[in-house]
């Protein structure tokens, strides 16, 4: 991918996922439960299918309409359940608190490196931390993201992805 059309293609994803589930929009009900977003703009389409709810799983697609397919994005992620919303000792976060702080922290994801969230970012008791491989770039990644809720930690989450291409 050249440089002008990676810099249009990571500014569009950028945009199409706050157009998505972290914007707040209602997918669309597909096949067995899952739910999906689409957003088109400027040559480019954005697919995001998951499926359940905690856990979850899910795939990011991104056509480039004069190449096809160009890139993808796996993640699967959940509360961890021995700390979130059970022991009466130690703080408890909802699983809706704990949702809508993750849709928070996705939002701030940054162009440069646009996966899931940022490094980290933080709001009252909250607290977002995310780690990828050491030499990640658009083209081939993988890392973990962790929410921190009073210093434990209430979620797990990974990821890995890159560009594709057809035969």
């Amino acid at each position: 991918m050249d440089s002008k059309l990676l810099k249009a293609f990571l500014a569009f994803l950028i945009v199409a996922r706050q157009n998505g589930y972290i914007g707040g929009a209602e997918g669309a009900a597909i096949f067995r439960g899952g739910k999906q977003f689409k957003f088109d703009e400027a040559g480019f389409s954005y697919w995001d299918t998951y499926y359940g709810f905690d856990p979850f799983v899910g795939q990011e697609l991104v056509w480039a309409y004069d190449l096809g397919w160009v890139w993808a994005m796996n993640y699967y992620g959940g509360l961890i359940k021995d700390i979130c919303c059970h022991q009466k000792e130690l703080p408890r976060a909802s699983a809706k608190e704990v949702y809508e702080f993750l849709r928070a922290a996705l939002c701030q994801a940054k162009i440069e490196k646009p996966y899931r969230g940022p490094k980290s970012y933080s709001k009252g008791d909250w607290a977002y931390k995310n780690a990828w491989r050491s030499g990640s770039s658009v083209e081939d990644f993988c890392g973990s993201e962790r929410i921190f809720y009073k210093n434990l930690v209430v979620y797990r989450g990974d990821y890995h992805g890159g560009f594709i291409k057809g035969k």
